[in-house]
Order: C-alpha cells, then sequence, then structure tokens
C-alpha cells in the first residue's frame, strides 16, 4: 500500500480523487444495473416485437411466393395435361363417331342394293304382269270388246265392270267374246 501512496503523491493524486474515483466506478455499476441495462432490454424487446415479426413475415412471404409459384406451375402442368386428356377424348370420340358413320352408310349401301334388287325383281313382275294383261287387253280390243280390271275401281282384281249404255244386242256379243276368251 505504501507503494501506490507514494505513486498518488508523485502524481498528486489526492484521496479525495480517489473517493471521488471509487464514486464513480460504483454510480456506473448502479447506472448500468439499474437504468442502462433496463432500457437495453426495452430497447430489445422493442426490436423483437417490431424487427422480428417483420422479418418473420418476409420470411413467410418468400414462402407463400414460392408456394404460390409451385402452385402455379402445378396448375399450369395440370391444364396441359387436361388439354391433352380433352384431345385424346376428342379424337377417340371422332373416331368413333367417324367408324359409327362409315357403319351406317355401309348398312345403307346395303340396304340400297337390297331395295334395288327388290325394286328391279317388283319391275320385273309388274312388266311380265303388265305384259299379260296387254296381251289380254290387246286381244280384247282387237275382237271389238275394251275390259277395265276392278282394281281400278277398288282394291280387289277379282272382277270386271259391263257397261250397260251399249244395245243388247252389243251386250251379248260381248259376253259370247269374253266366254270364248275365258276357255
Amino acid at each position: 500500500m505504501e507503494l501506490v501512496s507514494k505513486i498518488f503523491e508523485t502524481l498528486e493524486i489526492s484521496q479525495l480523487a480517489l473517493v471521488q474515483l471509487g464514486l464513480a466506478v460504483v454510480l456506473a455499476f448502479l447506472l448500468s444495473t439499474l437504468l442502462i441495462r433496463p432500457i437495453l432490454r426495452t430497447f430489445e424487446e422493442r426490436d423483437n416485437l417490431s424487427v422480428k415479426p417483420i422479418e418473420e413475415s418476409r420470411r413467410l412471404l418468400s414462402e407463400a411466393d414460392e408456394k404460390a409459384r409451385g402452385y402455379d406451375g402445378a396448375l399450369r402442368k395440370g391444364g396441359v395435361e387436361a388439354l391433352t386428356r380433352k384431345r385424346l377424348v376428342m379424337e377417340e370420340a371422332s373416331r368413333a363417331a367417324r367408324r359409327q358413320v362409315e357403319a351406317v352408310v355401309e348398312e345403307t349401301n346395303r340396304n340400297v342394293d337390297e331395295l334395288k334388287v327388290r325394286i328391279a325383281a317388283e319391275k320385273e313382275s309388274a312388266a311380265t304382269l303388265l305384259r299379260a294383261e296387254v296381251a289380254q287387253l290387246s286381244s280384247a280390243i282387237a275382237r271389238n270388246v275394251l275390259i277395265i280390271p276392278g282394281e281400278v275401281f277398288s282394291g280387289r282384281d277379282t272382277h270386271f265392270r259391263i257397261s250397260y249404255a251399249a244395245p243388247d244386242e252389243k251386250l251379248r256379243q260381248g259376253c259370247e267374246i269374253l266366254c270364248g276368251m275365258a276357255k
């Protein structure tokens, strides 16, 4: 301690200065403990309440943007896949419709061919029938008798009509001719 007091004497530092220095150190310690640290804690809490939530919100926004980009990409990809599937379904439906149309055309052509055959057969049958009737009518007309088939006046071909507008002698001649034609 002697050494310290000699140093103080040489530097002309009085004990009052030491007391003041000690008081300054104690005051600094007290101010640090009671005033500065609580104020710094308050500032830190304010930072925690203001800066950290902002940083957290930026992080969350960044994650949300990343997810949104992922969703947009997935949505585009889904849209492309949906369009591809739609095109495939439309092409398949078009092919199915073409097959149906071709089947209907083929069936219609078969029906038309069958109808052509039936019409040709009916035409030939009608021509044969008409030839027979024409031969019979021409034979009757050659004998001065006009025969009108019953189907002209009704739906049946089982009879014919006789006109009574002619004189009786003509009617007798016509009946004899008809009887001769029937034999």
